[in-house]
């Protein structure tokens, strides 16, 4: 079974360039598809993934 996240924030984010790389990475390691938009504005997201095992 699958699990689908989606949230936003809007704030101040200068440091978005950065987390750009260990976020792919992260995602990537752990099977987290989907789109994450990081921009000066703040964070958009909609992600799913496998639910992990009881």
């Amino acid at each position: 079974m699958f699990q689908i996240g989606t949230f936003y924030k809007c704030f101040e984010f200068s440091g978005y360039k950065e987390l750009e790389d260990s976020l792919r990475d992260y995602c990537s390691k752990r099977k987290i598809k989907g789109t994450i938009i990081l921009t000066p504005e703040g964070v958009n997201a909609t992600v799913s993934s496998e639910r992990e095992s009881p």
